[in-house]
Parts: C-alpha cells; structure tokens; sequence
C-alpha cells in the first residue's frame, strides 16, 4: 500500500497536584427540560424578520403572521435573532455542500452565504410574558403557519457532562495511554488552529492566560465593531450568557479545567500539559442557568459565532455538556459549522444510558452530519466508565477517569466524565488539522475513529470498538478505496438484505476501516445529502473481493428508502456506493 506511518519514541510525563472536585450539574434526560417562556423558530426563505438582533416589541413592529398570532396567544416581549445580522451575500454559497469544500471560508460574506444556505439567518428565539406548554405551542405553530416556519421547538436546556469524584490518581495517566508524547514527536500542534470551547467560559489561570484566542481584527475598548461581524470589542471570545465580550466563569466552574484539557501551557515547568500545546482557546460562555443549564438557544449562538471564526483558524469546537431534547436550530448551527470545515467534538453524557436508544444531543448529531464526533470514557483499565454512556452513535471512547485538570486560582484537581473525554479527543483533532490543514472534518474524523486501539470491552459499545490514540493518526494515504458498484437488494429469510463485493483500503487493495450507510426517502444527491440519516451497524468491510451481505435489522425503518454505502479507509478518504431502492414491510 502506498503509505508512509510515523513513528516515535514514547517519552513520559507526569505532573502532580490535586484540588477538591466541582460538584455535578446533571438533568434528568427523559424529562428534556426546556425553558418555559421561550420558543425557537426557524423561519422560511422570504419570511420578513424584525431588523437587527434584538428587538423588543412595542419598538418593533411585528412583521408576519405568525409572530402576530404568537403575541396574541402569549403576549411576545422579544424577539432575538440567533445569528449576527452580516454582509450581505452577493454571489451563490461557496461552502455548502459536501463537494464543495474545497478551501476554509475567508470573510464574513462566505460565513454569510453559509448561514443563508442553513437558514442559520432566519432562526430566532421568541420570549413570552407568561410560561407555556412550549412543545404543544411549537407543533400548534408549525400546523398553523407551515408557509411560514420551517421548525419550532423548546429552548431546551443540557447539563454540563461531568461526575462528582474523588482524586484516585496524581498525574496526567492518560497523556501516555493515549500515546500523547510520541504524537508530539509529530506535532505539537500549530497557533493557527483554534478550538473554539463552548461552556461556562473561562478563569484566570497561568497555564491558560497566554493561550486565549486574540481576534486581531477588532480594536480593544474602542466601542466600535471593527471587523463588522456584529459583536462589538469582541477580543477573546463572547458571553452568551451575559451578552458581552468578557466570557469570565462565574457561578460553575467547567470551562477552565476542559480549556486546560485541549491545550494548557505546555513546557512551561508549570501545572499540568495539553494535548495540543500551541493551539489558542477561544472562550464562549453559554452557561448557566440558575439550575446550572446551557439553553440551546446559547448553543446555537456560540456555534454561530465558532464559524464566524473560521475565518481567524477555528476548526474544533468542543461541546463538553448535553441532555434529551433534539434542537433542530442547533443541528443546523453545526452542518453550517462543518460547511466551515469545523469539528465539532461531543461528549456522549454520563447517565450510563444507551445513546441508541434514548439520544443525547449534541452528540446524537453523529447520526446526522459528518462533523460531530461523540466521545464516551473509559478509565485506566480500559474499560467503559461506570456513569459513561454508549452505543452505535457514539464514535469513540477517550480516558475521563482522575483526568489532571487546572481550575481558578492557579490550582489542579482530578475530574471525572465525558466532560473530560470530550476536550482530549478536541486536542487530537487540532493536532491532526495542524499536520493536514487541508483537511476536511470528515477525514479529521475519519482520522480519529480509524486508529484507535481496538478495546475487547468496547466492543459493541461504540463505533470504533476503540480508546483514542493519537500517535497513530498521523498515517499519509491519499488513495481512497474504491467506489462499491454491485450494490442491490435481494430476499433473505427475514427480509431484504444489501450484498455488494467489497473494495479495498486503497482502491481495491486492502480492507477499508468502516461503512458509512445512509438512506433518504428520495434519491440521494450532493444538494439533499445532509438531510440523509446514518444507520448505525456493526458490520464492517470484508477484504477485498470478498462478497457480503447486510440483512435490514429491525433496527433499520419500515418503508421504502433509497440507500446509500460511503467506503472509508483510516484516514477518512472516502469513496460512495451505487444507490439502491429499498422496500422494508
């Protein structure tokens, strides 16, 4: 095979302090708390919206039926748009779709063409002056206005992912399972890839200060939004929570220690290391609530304003919280993120729960666009934490047992959860975009999923059956597999199953690493591919040549479907199957 691996020698690292945990912040996923005064509405190309991105009625005109049959039911105070209002776009999106990421957006009129292509510009949360029965006030609006509205929902709320613990270990263990130092010998990361870190925002730490992201497009202090992208003296990141430019932790303590994570000061003979050692922070707080919740409508914002900052590098976000309740407003937040060439890295929750059968958002979007990566955790044996969540849709495990982790005040302590599992596999992913900038999230992903070490205990239990590694995701391959062209259906005992011939790693040669099966109600095409769900199997390519055969489980839906199998080999190169047409009674 035409490859060239990287090796290195294997150093060691330890570091050693310790402070009390943080206390946990957990929802109860089956009740999918939302707040009870606010709606989410996604309105339809045309629709006229209130000017700017706040306006609050009595100052502003009402501008479309829906809106004014809202008020009357429950009396709207606000209307708050969850996207900057940008440039206009003068030329068709250049950052669409999957084909058509060849290069990063450059300046706020791509950003802007890639928010219109999502809708991410016509999306706004409503605030009303009295409590409401949100979900039945949605499916009401959705029935009565469906000229109008693409979707509304609840301003679902989602916990930050972590678990009380006590401290079990004193060093950075999980730096060497994961073969950190010799993925150092590769890279140790470059300045110009950011991860964006979407939480309780951030506290002064001396292994984070010089790590902060500055945007030097905008003047400090001078009142003025100097790079036009509707945030004003926005420097180092945004509080969504607050509304200003100073996303400063204050009631939870979160962001600092995930921060520390991804990329604390590394070789400074302070604290503890980070997994990618030069990528900046860019701080965005959206939490917390009163209860300690981050409200999807902040999500989507932070996310908004992550892709906004692609233009100045960000090309992870990670997302460190999560609960039930699926936002279609965030979704489509992430799918422009990933139009953005941005990952976005998940935690997969900490309820011990199946996430295939009872889903954890924003995780459970692995199972709807390529660039959300799941992360479950394991502890030093290997195996799947106690509290860890699992399944199919979760890409992969990473450590989140006694994970080293700095907080306020100059200090370290040991933490526990997916939390903690989230922002090493976020360190891997910078490290890989600064050794392939070129990258897309998919092969980034691809990256992380296809060298992991195969875990006996994970087997069944995520994806990739693997713990991250991360000196193993350097491998250069430029040969994707082949397409399948034999596709078809034919009756088996208990139903229709697919068979096809499979191909190789690198054309037909080799084993490819995972399959990619995707189906849609109509036939499936580069315009409508996002809108094609995943079906998680644990069926993996056979060698090349080999004849195989994929029975449609009971897990795979009644009705008929067009489907779809995507070839990737380790490194997320990617090649697709002939459609077939699939009848399922």
């Amino acid at each position: 095979m035409r490859k060239l691996i990287f090796t290195a020698v294997t150093l060691s690292l330890v570091i050693i302090c310790f402070n009390p945990p943080m206390p946990a912040i957990r929802a109860e996923r089956q009740q999918a708390p939302y707040i009870p005064d606010e709606i989410i509405i996604g309105f339809r190309p045309d629709v006229a919206l209130p000017m700017g991105n706040v306006s609050k009625v009595g100052s502003a005109d009402l501008t479309n039926a829906a809106l004014v049959s809202l008020d009357q039911i429950a009396d709207v105070i606000q209307i708050e748009r969850l996207a900057p209002v940008l440039p206009s776009h003068t030329n068709p999106p250049r950052h669409v779709t999957r084909h058509k990421q060849q290069t990063q957006p450059a300046t706020t009129a791509d950003i802007a063409a890639i928010f219109a292509e999502y809708g991410i510009d016509r999306m706004a949360v409503v605030r009303l002056a009295k409590p409401m029965d949100i979900p039945q006030l949605a499916a009401e609006l959705m029935q009565q206005y469906p000229d109008l509205i693409e979707f509304a929902e609840p301003n679902y709320l989602h916990a930050p992912a972590l678990r009380p613990n006590d401290p079990l270990f004193s060093s950075q263990w999980y730096l060497t399972t994961i073969q950190a130092p010799a993925a150092w010998d590769v890279t140790t990361g470059d300045a110009g890839v950011v991860v964006a870190v979407i939480d309780t925002g951030i506290s002064p730490h001396v292994d984070l200060d010089t790590k902060r992201f500055r945007n030097l497009q905008e003047v400090p202090g001078n009142g003025i939004d100097d790079d036009s992208n509707g945030f004003v003296d926005d420097v180092s990141g945004w509080d969504f929570f607050s509304g200003d430019n100073n996303p400063l932790e204050e009631s939870s303590v979160h962001g600092t220690p995930v921060s520390g994570v991804i990329a604390a000061a590394t070789n400074n003979q302070r604290h503890v290391a980070g997994v990618s050692w030069a990528s900046p922070i860019l701080p965005l707080r959206a939490c917390c609530t009163a209860d300690g919740y981050f409200s999807t409508s902040a999500e989507i914002r932070a996310i908004n304003y992550a892709t906004l900052m692609s233009t100045q590098g960000v090309r992870v976000i990670n997302m460190s919280f999560g609960g039930a309740g699926r936002s279609s407003g965030v979704l489509r937040a992430i799918q422009a993120a990933g139009a953005a060439k941005i990952l976005c890295v998940a935690s997969a929750g900490n309820e011990a729960s199946d996430n295939d059968v009872e889903q954890h958002y924003p995780s459970g979007f692995e199972t709807e666009t390529d660039n959300v990566l799941g992360v479950a955790a394991t502890n030093a044996s290997d195996r799947l934490s106690s509290y860890s969540n699992y399944g199919l849709s979760v890409g992969v495990a990473a450590p989140g047992d006694a994970i080293r982790a700095i907080m306020p005040g100059n200090t370290s302590t040991s933490q526990y959860g997916t939390s903690f599992s989230a922002p090493i596999v976020s360190g891997i992913a910078a490290l890989i975009y600064s050794r392939f900038p070129a990258s897309t999230p998919l092969q980034v992903r691809g990256r992380i999923i296809g060298n992991v070490d195969p875990v006996a205990a994970l087997k069944g239990k995520v994806l990739s059956e693997g713990r991250v590694n991360a000196a193993r995701v350097f491998e250069v391959d430029e040969v994707p597999p082949a397409p399948i062209t034999d596709m078809r259906v034919i009756t088996g005992q208990s139903g229709p199953m697919l068979t096809w011939t499979a191909t190789g790693d690198d054309g037909e040669q080799g084993r490819a690493s995972f399959y990619d099966i995707r189906y849609l109600s109509q036939p499936i095409t580069p315009e409508n591919f996002r809108f094609a769900r995943k079906w998680f199997t644990t069926h993996r390519p056979a060698p090349a040549g080999t004849t195989e055969t994929l029975p449609l489980s009971d897990s795979f839906p009644t009705g008929r479907y067009y489907v779809l199998i995507r070839v990737l080999d380790n490194v997320g190169n990617v090649a697709e199957a002939n459609q077939v047409e699939v009848i399922k009674e």
